[in-house]
């Protein structure tokens, strides 16, 4: 059963985005309806906690982060990781927009360390824009409380204490007690 997401209002200014989606229309939850002579794509969408503008340039850094902790060619993993960090953006218990998110350290130790790895720093493929496009107009079945991911491969870590929500394309999806 799909869990239907509700964002708030949340509109999006990417002309990036639309002109590699090549989008035509102004887009709203449910519906579609024609626009002209507007510099940007309006998309809204709904979910309980989340009311943001997020800008074109906001866009693209979750694009870049989302393909560099996913990589190229793992759809489910990163719309689920895409959908992580807009529920951190939307926790009390991070910070409350999408560059702080990915740029948040703890103590000396980045929440992302693709952040400060250089992995950010590539071109970003336009199938990973198109799965965050997908994340921001639709969402994903997963939780709100999903709020961690890591490498199945990671082991003796304090990530190993959470709950695991799912195990997709090699990535855990987790959330704590």
């Amino acid at each position: 059963m799909r869990k239907k997401l509700i964002l708030g209002t949340l509109c999006v200014c990417f002309s990036v985005l639309v002109t590699i989606l090549g989008l035509e229309k102004n887009i709203e939850y449910g519906a579609t309806k024609e626009i002209q002579d507007v510099p940007y794509k309006k998309v809204v969408i709904e979910k309980e906690v989340l009311s943001k503008t997020l800008s074109e340039e906001e866009v693209y850094t979750l694009a870049q982060c989302v393909e560099a902790e996913a990589g190229v060619g793992n759809t489910e993993s990163q719309k689920h990781i895409t959908q992580v960090i807009l529920n951190r953006v939307a926790s009390d218990k991070f910070p409350n927009s999408v560059e702080e998110v990915i740029f948040q350290k703890r103590g000396c130790i980045p929440q992302f360390s693709v952040a400060y790895n250089g992995m950010m720093n590539r071109k970003v493929k336009e199938e990973t824009l198109m799965n965050v496009y997908k994340v921001l107009m639709h969402g994903t079945d997963l939780p709100d409380n999903v709020l961690y991911f890591y490498a199945d491969f990671v082991k003796d870590n304090w990530v190993n204490t959470l709950n695991t929500y799912s195990v997709v394309e090699g990535t855990v999806f987790a959330y704590e007690n």
